[in-house]
């Protein structure tokens, strides 16, 4: 990317600045205008990105994978982003930072970023006098990874060697992306990232689960044609016990080489009946032949069917998973759905996982549906009775479930939190004024026979609300 578009961005949220720091592990940031905003990083720019509902008595603290890649011995939370500017006239970005500690004395401190192939990091560093010295980073680097400079806590910030001159160019404004026009540098990063980038990633993850499914999808129908050819044996234990007793009473006439034998078929009227032979096998071996398929067709017969009905759920289970992965379009969603979480049928149940989820605090988790067949999961087999179940009302639209862990009294506020959730993943998401009923689960059921996702209801209010997206995860 033409460094010309991070020197206008850099421009363009100066201006923005003073900003709070609310999550320095996650580098979540609160404008002056009481935003709260999360510094998406990619490999050749940055940018804000607005977090709606954003929780400000979290303690990033808890956080184990944070940006930085490890534990640091400060906590800038409550900090101050006082300017960001570019470094060595390259694609490094240095966000200024004061702190001020508990004798109210100020320290200065930097978030040195470097966009640059192969030197991709984020530091954290100390500011003494003319030199920046490094606390943490994301990517530590020795001498022996390179005999030009480390990044490693307590070491002096270098910049890396390079010999690259960037090209500039004047940037026209209004930009346009896919048919949208962006005037702020900002805007058109946070659409590129989200609409080309990791529209790539999502499509790239979709493409490897699928294809996975499908295999898996391919050797359980064989499975089960294998298993519906044995059930057909395993119902004719009565022609096999025939065919034993017939070839008891012929077994002289049969001689090694034959394919078939005619004989008089007793159980018949005396008519004929053709039984096929193994040319290869002795007649002794022929007659074990057909007494090991009567075994088993008797023994076997409840042991198969029970097998073909286990298929039949891995089929069913191996379909659900492919539709709910053709349905998300959340990527964090999709890299949690690993194979040891996604793929054992006798603990879909309780995989809370396999819902897009949000933990509002100890009494209420929100929990949401992705499929038809994970919406039907969800609200007839997971929820429990006082638990709430919210839908936008007309609109085809997904189950959302608030989970009352403790039985507690719902809130106005969850009430329109949930329901611009339900109004969000609905037709309406771009509509406004979207109705929504809700009402508890005790009052949802399920038609006997009814398609995926179908419930019926009753005891529910209903509420206009405006579409909102999922707060961020408590995962």
């Amino acid at each position: 990317m033409n460094i010309s578009y991070l020197k206008t961005w850099v421009d363009q949220i100066n201006k923005l600045l003073p900003m709070k720091v609310l999550c320095d592990n996650n580098l979540i940031f609160q404008s002056f205008d009481k935003k709260s905003m999360q510094l998406i990083i990619y490999e050749t720019f940055v940018c804000f990105e607005e977090i709606q509902n954003y929780d400000l008595g979290k303690d990033c603290n808890d956080i184990k994978d944070n940006i930085f890649g490890g534990s640091k011995s400060i906590n800038l939370k409550k900090s101050i982003i006082t300017n960001i500017h570019l470094l060595n006239n390259d694609k490094i970005l240095q966000f200024d930072i004061i702190n001020r500690n508990i004798y109210n004395e100020e320290q200065l401190y930097c978030i040195i970023i470097e966009l640059i192939p192969r030197f991709h990091n984020v530091i954290l560093c100390k500011c003494l006098q003319d030199k920046n010295i490094i606390i943490s980073a994301k990517k530590h680097i020795s001498l022996m990874d390179n005999h030009t400079r480390q990044i490693l806590p307590g070491a002096e910030y270098r910049f890396p060697e390079t010999n690259y001159i960037h090209k500039e160019s004047e940037i026209v404004f209004p930009i346009n992306l896919n048919g949208d026009i962006f005037n702020n540098i900002n805007d058109y990063f946070v659409s590129y990232y989200h609409n080309v980038i990791l529209q790539k990633q999502i499509d790239s993850l979709k493409n490897s689960f699928i294809k996975s499914i499908e295999k898996d999808l391919i050797k359980n129908n064989s499975k089960l044609d294998k298993q519906l050819l044995e059930l057909n044996d395993a119902n004719k234990a009565p022609y096999w016990l025939e065919c034993v007793e017939l070839l008891k009473i012929n077994l002289n006439n049969i001689n090694l080489g034959m394919e078939k034998i005619t004989v008089i078929d007793f159980y018949n009227n005396s008519s004929l009946r053709e039984i096929q032979l193994n040319p290869k096998l002795s007649p002794h071996k022929n007659l074990n032949f057909y007494v090991k398929k009567y075994r088993k067709a008797v023994t076997g017969l409840k042991i198969i069917e029970k097998n073909i009905e286990k298929t039949k759920q891995e089929i069913d289970f191996l379909e659900s998973k492919k539709e709910i992965i053709l349905n998300e379009n959340d990527i964090l969603t999709l890299k949690n759905l690993k194979k040891d979480n996604f793929n054992d049928i006798n603990n879909i149940k309780k995989d809370k996982k396999l819902f897009r989820y949000v933990i509002i605090n100890n009494d209420w988790e929100i929990n949401i549906g992705r499929s038809s067949k994970e919406n039907d999961l969800l609200t007839c087999k997971t929820a429990k009775p006082e638990d709430w179940w919210f839908h936008s009302r007309i609109y085809q639209g997904t189950h959302v479930v608030l989970r009352n862990k403790n039985k507690k009294q719902i809130t106005d506020d969850l009430v329109v939190l949930c329901s611009g959730i339900a109004a969000f993943y609905s037709k309406a998401k771009n509509s406004s004024n979207v109705p929504v009923d809700y009402t508890q689960i005790k009052y949802v059921r399920k038609p006997k026979g009814s398609p995926p996702g179908f419930v019926v209801y009753k005891n529910q209010k209903t509420i206009f609300v405006n579409p909102s997206a999922p707060p961020v995860r408590n995962e």
